[in-house]
């Protein structure tokens, strides 16, 4: 292997050739990276099937759950935690179906489903849900401070 600076060099992580060697990513970049380093330190998206959450996690998988409450949040940075006035029910975007569900678009059309079921399936479980306590709430950045309002909240 050369030592010339403009020879290719190998990726450590992902084996392909570059002219640079990779430097290790940072959470904070000091400066927006340029060039050929933003395609190393950009953010991956990655999608996880329900089914690799025992072996990648060990988490197991609930079969089945209830509800209690509907909680809306409203995320305000500085905000303290609070209740708000207005009411908010289920509409149509609260559920992944469609072309925008919550995964990668099926641009192929291979999956020829709607992963959000029926329009009937759907109203038949927006009607349920109708009877529960609804909450529209706002939140900040403050985990404990939002754990412990939602805590008594919810009780």
């Amino acid at each position: 292997m050369s030592t010339s600076p403009t020879a290719p060099r190998t990726n450590p992580w992902c084996g392909s050739s570059t002219k640079a060697t990779p430097r290790p990513a940072r959470r904070q970049p000091a400066r927006r990276p340029r060039g050929e380093w933003a395609r190393w330190l950009r953010e991956r998206k990655v999608q996880i099937f329900p089914d690799q959450f025992a072996s990648w996690f060990g988490l197991n998988l609930s079969t089945g759950g209830e509800a209690a409450a509907l909680v809306f949040p409203q995320i305000h940075p500085e905000a303290a935690p609070a209740s708000l006035e207005e009411r908010r029910t289920l509409g149509e975007g609260d559920f992944m179906s469609g072309a925008t569900e919550d995964r990668y678009p099926d641009i192929f059309g291979l999956l020829q489903i709607d992963g959000g079921g029926s329009d009937q399936a759907r109203l038949a479980v927006a009607e349920q849900l109708a009877e529960l306590p609804h909450h529209t709430v706002a939140l900040g950045h403050d985990l404990a401070a939002n754990a412990a309002f939602l805590n008594r909240l919810l009780r």
